[in-house]
């Protein structure tokens, strides 16, 4: 069980950084700050290279973390870390249900503050070229 939690953390926290790593830079195929910035303002977002940046980071941090496993409750509540992980290493591995819920919410949270204090409706057309 802890080889297959080890896979699924290492996978999904490589995707998940690589991501962010596209949205602050050119390599792995992405398009930098420029091209992210330009992403969020197609689909509806303010905050301009701000947005782009706090969005590339915080990807390429908590996918950098999860794939560690360190402050896993922090990325990945019904995953938990595994013995192959910083937080088994540092004995945190065995934190309360109430830590990872918390997180949850915290993440959820986050994600409709950023869509309510970001995104505009401004009656621009979508990328799809419909209004």
């Amino acid at each position: 069980m802890d080889i297959a939690t080890l896979l699924i953390r290492v996978i999904v926290g490589a995707l998940l950084a690589g991501h962010g790593v596209q949205k602050l830079s050119h390599r792995l195929g992405g398009t930098g700050l420029s091209g992210s910035t330009a992403e969020f303002a197609r689909d509806g977002f303010r905050g301009g290279i701000v947005t782009a940046l706090a969005a590339g980071v915080a990807q390429t941090v908590s996918g950098l973390f999860l794939l560690f496993g360190a402050l896993t409750p922090l990325a990945a509540i019904s995953m938990g870390p595994g013995r192959f992980s910083l937080d088994h290493t540092m004995g945190i591995d065995a934190l309360p249900l109430w830590v990872g819920a918390t997180a949850s919410l915290l993440g959820l949270l986050g994600g409709l503050g950023v869509r309510l204090l970001l995104h505009t409706d401004s009656g621009a057309p979508s990328r799809h070229g419909k209004e």
